[in-house]
């Protein structure tokens, strides 16, 4: 419940949730959970939503909010459907300055980037002392990943379409990403893994 997102986060400063669904009109109850840490940031609140896509939430549900978005590879048409507040930018090379934002959402992100490394230092550059970063990844272990990757790989190099990117270029679990989390000074708040 929101509550114990304010609870929690009067000690700690870190959010991370693994096999979260992507947020979308479908899976609205599923992603609740995601929601919720949202609804508990107070008016004028800053939020970098990493990676967006489409948008990682309804932003127009957010007005409150002061809502940035970057992604490196916007979908058509996304400008407009952001009204202006998106960045197009590596997630390892940000064009926000430092201690930026009170919350970081990165839904899904952390396995797409070539450059893992750099990525995390961006997000702790970003992240406002004492803010929080919310970190969902697919679980890697998962058969519906292992799926994934496979059939990326296969489309790309068994059907020969070479300019294909793979998308999940990080093999991420739950100690790699705590690993980084614990480096960048990071702590946890909770952690929940769905299969």
């Amino acid at each position: 419940a929101a509550s114990d997102y304010l609870e929690i986060a009067s000690t700690f400063h870190t959010l991370v949730m693994n096999s979260i669904p992507r947020l979308n009109a479908e899976k609205r109850n599923e992603a609740k959970r995601f929601t919720t840490l949202i609804d508990t940031l107070p008016p004028g609140a800053r939020v970098l939503d990493l990676g967006a896509g489409s948008g990682t939430f309804p932003y127009a549900d957010y007005p409150q909010l002061r809502i940035a978005a970057a992604e490196l590879r916007p979908p058509p048409g996304a400008g407009a459907r952001f009204g202006g507040r998106l960045a197009r930018a590596s997630a390892s090379r940000l064009p926000f300055r430092r201690a930026a934002f009170d919350l970081v959402i990165a839904h899904w992100l952390f396995e797409h980037v070539d450059d893992l490394q750099g990525t995390y230092d961006e997000v702790r550059r970003v992240v406002l002392p004492g803010g929080l970063l919310a970190v969902a990844v697919p679980n890697s272990r998962s058969f519906e990943d292992r799926l994934y990757r496979f059939v990326s790989h296969v489309y790309k190099y068994a059907l020969l379409h070479f300019r294909k990117r793979i998308e999940h270029v990080q093999v991420l679990t739950f100690l790699t990403v705590n690993q980084e989390r614990c480096r960048r000074g990071f702590q946890l708040l909770r952690f929940r893994e769905e299969d």
